[in-house]
């Protein structure tokens, strides 16, 4: 069981985000750590990898809490981008996978006492 509980994702977003994940007084990253049960952990600014966000607990766990944070991100870029009030919602899908690309490339890496990490990719490409 230990091993199911050191899942860990990191799930690289643009520090720009930052803020908005976190929240006034970290309400919404509070949120989200109390709703799936995992610990995430913000990149200092002055960090190796200032983009990377770490979110470790329960591997199902820790996925519904990414796809919280990818939520806030791309619900964030959509009403910033969206200066019309005509756009549609599948208008809306291809932004998200577009801003997938550039900087929310997602890995995780299985944790293991043993045998060290295991790393895998989300979207199929392999992570070193």
């Amino acid at each position: 069981m230990q091993a199911l509980r050191s899942f860990k994702l990191e799930v690289p977003v643009d520090p720009k985000f930052h803020p908005k994940i976190i929240g006034r007084r970290g309400t919404v990253v509070s949120k989200i750590r109390q709703d799936h049960e995992v610990q995430i952990t913000m990149p200092d600014k002055e960090s190796e990898r200032p983009d990377v966000v770490v979110i470790t607990g329960l591997e199902q766990n820790a996925m519904a809490a990414r796809d919280d944070i990818l939520r806030i991100v791309h619900d964030f870029v959509s009403s910033s981008n969206d200066g019309s009030s005509s756009s549609s919602s599948s208008g809306s899908s291809s932004s998200c996978s577009s801003l997938t690309e550039p900087f929310l490339l997602l890995h995780c890496k299985h944790e293991q006492a043993a045998n060290g990490a295991e790393t895998a990719a989300i979207d199929g490409r392999v992570s070193s």
